[in-house]
This record gives structure tokens, C-alpha cells and sequence, in this order.
């Protein structure tokens, strides 16, 4: 399936290219093992450039201007299997001979069709790694080129975007498939079948009903035409992620109704041209839509065997319930089949972009692979691209791991600088207003944005009263708790600033209100610290949520339907805290109900009545669409008021007294609920400080040095502020955070 290695001269300078060149060889394909030891680690390799981060202006505007005109191909330009570089190229927005850097092309496609940040990275890397040559850091968007310069060894390819590969694969919706001889090229016949399919399903243009359907008939047709047809990852993604490109980016920013016009679609399709005075979409987007193209007619990944209409599907596929599992096997099998024993320049080159490739997948989850790179791989810090103001240290992705004597070493190297108003005052104007405004319209995710268990940071985010790609400050959550949400001032300062030292890197300042990312600071202070964010099975989320399942059970920050059908029964009152804590004493053998998860478990109860009724109508009474809209959708309803006062866990103690329970956890198992003495309760809230500070945050930083110390006792003076007026007395006299560094 995959293209024959051509042998070639060298014609970098011709191309005007700053290719390398050797005069003996026109590849490094065939040379023996000794050769290329001699030759591969004296190529003279330069670190590529670092990616240019998210566009400042994420506006619509005009695209086909005067500095991007369109221009018919010259003789050599290339043009490949995808409408979209294709038509960046021919405008100028990338190289117009069609051979690009990554830099160039995640520039041109944030640029050129505000293609969202992590999309663009993850499609430009995957493709450059597999295609494109990573030692000149030079891509071909077609079929192989000289100009890309000489290849790395075989199995390597380095044979563009037409390889049978990542970027093109079987079942394209304009290209033939690779078993019928041509992969890249305009098809007249398929496009003809998306018209027709556009006029069956969609009145006579693309949308996502014609997306999915149109999808589902390319898929059979390979299943039926095809006898090689290969539908597993990484394609399977792929696939149902370009049918919803054209809805996405073809469609003029300033008119987005998801109805793209046919004869739009043909000249981007065909001619790799804008329409005359199109704008790019109005906000960055991916592949928004792709779970409704697939929910339309879900498959499982796999392929045709031993002939055609003989589609197996592949259990050991990547497939959309397993996204991490897509980034462990491009690792592990794709790229290490590709390069199976990389040297010198080329394997620091390799290491240099899996690095970068891997910041798509982080906020997913995945562990981060080194197949066969650990010894030499390269830390590469892109905090800056990602807009975090992380720290750098040229060896060390991160602390954890580092003996004593290292960490002695380094942390008091690291500079903390104290925020700028850590912590913004009580509100000055508290009255009810509107709260989903222009300003604060709901958006939905883009690739990468990240949400948590916490349904109030969510809708938050989703409105843009925090970052929308979830990752806040401190004091950027107190201003939008207050703001958005009417949080009186002491209930923002103690679950802020109490999630933040447990859940946040507190030297970068940053949090992240879901998963862990890097986006919160590559350096992460040594284990036993966490910086996992709010997903972090700790002080923030808990056991028996409204609607967040347990962390036994595998899930603890996605909404539950099942949980929330039991809301609607209970309307979010004390009755539904009693059954899920009775619930979870019957079912999690894990279940932990002390201090502090016992306060915040009561609060959180009483949150929806507080916060989620519109403050034109304060009686109580939570509208259920309305529960929905933020538990499920994070979205506020339209023309919602925040509520007319400030308001914490106004209810707490009618919650608590309906069903009083003392602290405690099960033992040994399910229904066996033993109280914790030693936990503290409602009768003692100075003990939830103590404790707080003396057990959880000593336990998870337990020999603190330089900047994190400085940092964190920072932190802990802000937190106690939210308990000096109930008589507690300040730690850490007695602990490792001494006092003498307090900011007073």
C-alpha cells in the first residue's frame, strides 16, 4: 500500500530551499548500518521553530485580500489530497510550490480558516512526522519531493500528504482511494455523488445530515468496491473528522448557518479557491459536529479481509471511546515501524516533534510514550506558545523523580513571583444583572478545552467569564465566581484558593478546572504533589456528587444522566444528598466522606438553588431544563440574571439537619460506614483548617524548597483569611511552611 521509495538527486538549492546536501548521496536509503552511523550524526541539524501559538484575533475577517490573491499553479508546484492546504497554498497563506514547514502550516490554518490551536497541532505534527522529512523540517502537501531534501533510511517514506497513510486514507469524500491508483486528485464522480446526496438530504447544500450520510455511503462503497479498504486508526478518526471540515472552515464567517453552498464547496474541493470576498469562520473551531456524523451510523474500526464485503473489525484499533490508545499506537507502531533505529540529528529531530505532537494529547489524559527515545529526548517548553508562563529548565520536563541533592539544587533556582492582586476584592456593584450577555455568550468547545466535575466553572468557562480553554488563575476564578455567579466574597476565597493549593501548580499560579495539563507549567513541583486539576479524586471533587459518579467507578467529572434523572426526582434538595450518600455507602467500597469532601458534598447541595435561579426570581425553585442547560450543557440560559445578592451555601444547615451524618468512610467494603473521629464536622470548622493544612497539604508537599515554599505559603496565607473571623489561629508555627515567609 505504501508508495515505492524513488531514488532522486538532490535539488535543494535549485528549489531555493535550505535543504541539506550531500554530493555522494541522493537519499540515505540502502547505505549499511556503518555508513549511516558516520553520516546521520554529522547532518547538520537545526531545531525547527517552535509553533506560533493561538491567534490573538480570533475575529472573522476577510481572507481572499490583496495579499492572497489566488494564482493558477505554476510548473512543479504540488497540490495534494486536501482541499484546505491546497487552497492555502494557492492563495499564499503557505508556500505557493506546496513544500511548507510545520510552523508554516499552523500558521496558515489558524490564519486562513481559524482552525482552533489544538486541531492544527495535532493534525500538522501527526502528518509531518510520517510524511514530511523531520531532520529538514520541510513537508511536501502532495507527492514526494526533492525538495524536501534527502531521506532518512528506509522504512522511512518521507512521501507528503499522498502517502496511504495519516493525513490521506480510504473512503475520502472528494479522492479515490489508494487501491484504485489515484489518492489525491479531484474525483468528478464522487463529487457529483456528494452534490446528489446534498440535494437528497440537505435541500441543495452540505450540512451535517448530508455530512453524516454522505460519509456512511463512501464507507460502504469502499467495503463493497475495495478489497484492500482500511479503516482503522489513525484514518477512522480522520474520516469522520474531514466531513465535517467542510461545514466548519468552507462556510463564510460572516453567514454561519452550517449550509455550505454547492458551488462554494466545488471551488474549494476543486479549484483550491476562496469564493471572492470570503471571510474565515467567526470563532476558532475543529471538528465540531463529528459526533453527530457518527452517532448517524456508528462502526467500529477496521478492514476488508481477503477480499471485498468482508469488513472485520479490529479490536486493537483506536476508536473514539480510547483516544488515548490513537496517540499509543502512532508511537509505539506507526512511527516506530517508520523509524525503528533513529541516530543522531535524526532521532533528536524525531524526539523534538513527538514532544510537540504529545501536547495534543495531554489534556486528554495520555501518559506521554518514548518508544525507543527515552535516553535522548528532548524536553521541549512550549509554555509560551500555549500562553503559560511556565518555567523552563533544559534537561528536566519535570521534578518528579529527581534524588534530594537535584531538587536542592533546582527549586531554589526557580523564581516565584507573587500575582498582581492575587486576589480581587468583594464586588463593588452586587446587585442582580445580566449575566449572559454580549459580552458572555455560550461557545461551544473547541479542541482542547478543558471541563471538570464542577458544573458552575464550567458554564463559567463555556461564557467566557473564565479562559475558555479552562485553565485560570486564582484570582481569575474569584473575579468570575463573583461576577458571573454573585458568590459572596468568603465563599470564593475558601473553596478558590482550597482547590487551588491542592489541585493548582502554585508556582506557575495556574489551575486547571478539569484534567491535568500541561498548560498549567511544565515544571510540576516532585510527587507526592498532584497538580492534577479539579478531576483530582481530592478536596475540590468527592464521592456521592449530584451528578458525577464516584472515582471507584472510573468517571468522576462527566455528567451522569442516570445521577441527574435522580436530581429531577429529589429536586436537588436534602433528600437527594441522603440518597447518594446512602447510595454510595451501598455500592463504593472506597467511599470517603471526611473532611473536607464532608463540607463541600453539603454546599455543593445546596449550589444549584443559590446560583442557578434567575435573580428576577428568587423563590426556590430550580427549573429542571434549566438544571440541565448547566449540569449538562455548561450553558447559562438566555437573558439569565445572576442572583440579586451575594450568596454562598445559603440552605447548608436545613441540608445537613434533614439527614444528619457524621464524618466517615467505609471500611473493609461496601455498607460498612465506620465515623472518623479525627475528621472535622460542622461543630468545628477550625479543625477543616487545621487539618487541611496540617495533613492534606503537608502530606502532599512535604519538604518544600525556595520558590514552591515561598509559593505555597503565599497561597496559604490568602486561604486563611476565609478563617480568621471564625476564631481559628494560623498555622504553620509547627510545620515545614514556617512562618518567618509569610507576606503578612
Amino acid at each position: 500500500m505504501l508508495p515505492k521509495l524513488l531514488s532522486f538527486v538532490f535539488l535543494g538549492t535549485l528549489f531555493f530551499n535550505s535543504a541539506l546536501a550531500f554530493p555522494k548521496y541522493a537519499s540515505l536509503a540502502g547505505l549499511p548500518r556503518g555508513a549511516l552511523d558516520n553520516i546521520v550524526p554529522k547532518l547538520p541539524y537545526r531545531p525547527p521553530e517552535t509553533p506560533p501559538g493561538p491567534l490573538k484575533d480570533t475575529r472573522a475577517k476577510l481572507v481572499n485580500d490583496k495579499k492572497h490573491p489566488w494564482k493558477p499553479l505554476r510548473r512543479g508546484d504540488i497540490r495534494g489530497p486536501c482541499p484546505g492546504l491546497n487552497t492555502l497554498a494557492s492563495h499564499g497563506y503557505l508556500p505557493r510550490d506546496g513544500i511548507a514547514t510545520p510552523a508554516q502550516i499552523m500558521l496558515a490554518v489558524q490564519e486562513g480558516f481559524n482552525m482552533d490551536f489544538g486541531t492544527a497541532l495535532l493534525v500538522t505534527y501527526a502528518a509531518h512526522l510520517v510524511d514530511g522529512n523531520v531532520v529538514t523540517n520541510l513537508l511536501s502537501i502532495g507527492g514526494k519531493s526533492p525538495k524536501t531534501g534527502p531521506d532518512p533510511p528506509p522504512p522511512a517514506i518521507v512521501g507528503g500528504l499522498n502517502t496511504h497513510s495519516v493525513f490521506e486514507g480510504d473512503a475520502s469524500l472528494t479522492r479515490g482511494d489508494d487501491f484504485f491508483g489515484d489518492n489525491h486528485s479531484f474525483n468528478k464522480t464522487l463529487f457529483q455523488q456528494l452534490v446528489d446526496a446534498s440535494n437528497k438530504y440537505g435541500g441543495g447544500k452540505y450540512n451535517l445530515t448530508v455530512a453524516a450520510e454522505f460519509r456512511h455511503q463512501r464507507i460502504q462503497e469502499s467495503i463493497a468496491t475495495n478489497p484492500k479498504f482500511d479503516f482503522t486508526s489513525p484514518r477512522f478518526f480522520t474520516a469522520f473528522a474531514e466531513t465535517t471540515f467542510p461545514i466548519n472552515f468552507f462556510i463564510d464567517g460572516r453567514n454561519e448557518n452550517g449550509q455550505l453552498d454547492l458551488d462554494v464547496a466545488r471551488s474549494f474541493f476543486q479549484h483550491s479557491r476562496y469564493p471572492d470576498g470570503f471571510f474565515r469562520p467567526s470563532s476558532p473551531r475543529g471538528a465540531q459536529g463529528l459526533d453527530v456524523i457518527f452517532a448517524a451510523h456508528p462502526i467500529q474500526p477496521g478492514r476488508n479481509v481477503d477480499g471485498v464485503n468482508n469488513y472485520v473489525p479490529d479490536p486493537t484499533s483506536a476508536d473514539f471511546d480510547t483516544f488515548c490508545l490513537l496517540y499509543t499506537n502512532f508511537v509505539n507502531k506507526t512511527i516506530k515501524g517508520l523509524y525503528p533505529n533513529p541516530t543522531g540529528v535524526l532521532r533528536k529531530a524525531l524526539n523534538w516533534n513527538l514532544n510537540i505532537l504529545y501536547l495534543s494529547f495531554k489534556d486528554s489524559g495520555c501518559i506521554q510514550e518514548f518508544p525507543m527515545f527515552r535516553s535522548l529526548f528532548l524536553t521541549v517548553f512550549l509554555g509560551v506558545l500555549l500562553g503559560s508562563p511556565v518555567l523552563a529548565f533544559p534537561v528536566h520536563a519535570s521534578l518528579a523523580g529527581l534524588p534530594r541533592q537535584e531538587l536542592d539544587r533546582i527549586l531554589p533556582g526557580l523564581t516565584f513571583r507573587p500575582p498582581v492582586n492575587p486576589t480581587p476584592g468583594p464586588l463593588n456593584d452586587t446587585s442582580a444583572k445580566l449575566v449572559n450577555d454580549a459580552a458572555h455568550p455560550w461557545k461551544p468547545l473547541r479542541f482542547g478545552d478543558i471541563r471538570g466535575p464542577c458544573p458552575g466553572l464550567n458554564t463559567l468557562a463555556s461564557h467566557g467569564w473564565l479562559p475558555r480553554n479552562g485553565i485560570a488563575t486564582p484570582s481569575q476564578i474569584m473575579l468570575a465566581v463573583q461576577e458571573g455567579f454573585n458568590m459572596d466574597f468568603g465563599t470564593a476565597l475558601l473553596v478558590t484558593y482550597a482547590a487551588f493549593i491542592v489541585d493548582g501548580n502554585v508556582v506557575t499560579n495556574l489551575l486547571s478546572i478539569g484534567g491535568k495539563t500541561l498548560r498549567t507549567g511544565i515544571i510540576n513541583p516532585p510527587p507526592p504533589a498532584k497538580v492534577g486539576g479539579l478531576d483530582t479524586h481530592a478536596v475540590f471533587e468527592g464521592d456521592s456528587s449530584m451528578t458525577r459518579g464516584d472515582a471507584f467507578f472510573g468517571n468522576n467529572h462527566s455528567f451522569n444522566e442516570t445521577l441527574f434523572q435522580e436530581a429531577t426526582i429529589f429536586h436537588f434538595s436534602g433528600e437527594l444528598r441522603h440518597r447518594r450518600i446512602q447510595d454510595s455507602i451501598a455500592t463504593n467500597p472506597e467511599f470517603s466522606f471526611v473532611s473536607p469532601r464532608f463540607f463541600t458534598a453539603f454546599a455543593e447541595s445546596t449550589f444549584p438553588i443559590n446560583f442557578f435561579i434567575d435573580g428576577r426570581n428568587e423563590n426556590g425553585q430550580l427549573d429542571m431544563d434549566v438544571a440541565r442547560g448547566f449540569f449538562q450543557h455548561s450553558r447559562m440560559p438566555d437573558g439569565f440574571f445572576r442572583p440579586s445578592s451575594p450568596r454562598g451555601p445559603n440552605g447548608i444547615e436545613k441540608v445537613f439537619l434533614a439527614h444528619p451524618i457524621a464524618p466517615g468512610r467505609n471500611v473493609g467494603g461496601v455498607n460498612n460506614y465506620v465515623p472518623d473521629p479525627t475528621s472535622a464536622d460542622f461543630s468545628n470548622l477550625c479543625l477543616l483548617y487545621t487539618n487541611f493544612v496540617n495533613q492534606t497539604v503537608t502530606s502532599l508537599y512535604p519538604n518544600p524548597t525556595g520558590a514552591l515554599r515561598q509559593a505555597l505559603n503565599f497561597n496559604l496565607n490568602i486561604l486563611f483569611q476565609a478563617f480568621k473571623g471564625r476564631g481559628c489561629t494560623q498555622l504553620p508555627s509547627s510545620s515545614q511552611f514556617d512562618e518567618s515567609v509569610y507576606i503578612g
